[in-house]
């Protein structure tokens, strides 16, 4: 008869233990990085991408560039040193990319960027793509070319000044997109939400322009716009997608 009530004492020390495991784990606190690197004042490019927080953009007084941000990280066993760095500087092209290494389910790694870039550099071309939830902010950068893109969060975007090169901005599965613009800069803007099939295209200002919208040819609403200012030497791509979600909106205001 005592062999029962060994196998019942085993049982309940083990989970005994297991329990305390798991109370006593403390998720780590986030671990901060920091790069700073300096840019050619001839033409520099820049590319953020694979972040699966929020990535916040602006310009500073500074002549280089600053990026840097936190890893937090959740579910038990998860650690910041599971999430690797790529960064380097080739000749005036800057990437940035992190690694994920650990895959195990319960388990998620948030990367958070702040990217600074010199207000007084014209920055050649810059990339950024997000692939979480986290928003994306851009605020008046000094750029000739940019490629935005986030896999499910939303964009805000203000392009000025308005440099004569190519601008993409896409945003997928819900995600919406606000972008603000000067109407005194040339430029031709195409806008289209769902691919024309849901989502809603809002444009504010623009009186000195060529506004064009068109309507949603599957239900209510405006799923397309084209904005034409002064001789269009600019061309701006404003675009969301949807999969498995319904398009998310875009609003374009002039500043």
């Amino acid at each position: 008869m005592g062999f029962p009530r060994a196998i019942i004492l085993t049982t309940a020390l083990t989970g005994s233990i297991f329990l305390t495991s798991h109370l006593s784990y403390n998720t780590p606190a986030p671990k901060t990085f920091s790069f700073l690197e300096t840019v050619s004042t001839t033409g520099s490019s820049i590319d953020v991408s694979d972040v699966t927080g929020s990535i916040d953009v602006t310009s500073w007084n500074e002549p280089r560039v600053l990026i840097n941000g936190t890893i937090v990280v959740a579910g038990e066993g998860a650690t910041p040193d599971y999430v690797r760095i790529q960064e380097q500087n080739t000749e005036g092209s800057i990437s940035f990319r992190p690694i994920y290494d650990d895959k195990t389910t319960g388990r998620s790694y948030v990367v958070n960027v702040n990217l600074y870039l010199p207000s007084r550099v014209t920055i050649t071309r810059i990339g950024i793509t997000a692939i979480g939830d986290g928003p994306v902010q851009l605020d008046s950068l000094n750029v000739s070319r940019a490629y935005v893109s986030s896999q499910s969060g939303g964009i805000k975007m203000i392009l000025t000044p308005v440099a004569h090169g190519d601008y993409s901005i896409i945003a997928y599965n819900g995600g919406g997109i606000a972008l603000k613009i000067p109407s005194s800069s040339s430029f031709r803007l195409d806008a289209a939400s769902g691919s024309g099939y849901n989502g809603d295209v809002t444009v504010n200002g623009f009186a000195q322009c060529i506004v064009d919208t068109r309507a949603n040819a599957y239900g209510p609403g405006t799923t397309g716009a084209t904005i034409s200012c002064g001789d269009q030497s600019a061309y701006v791509k404003v675009q969301t997608e949807w999969q498995r979600v319904p398009a998310g909106n875009i609003t374009i205001d002039a500043v």
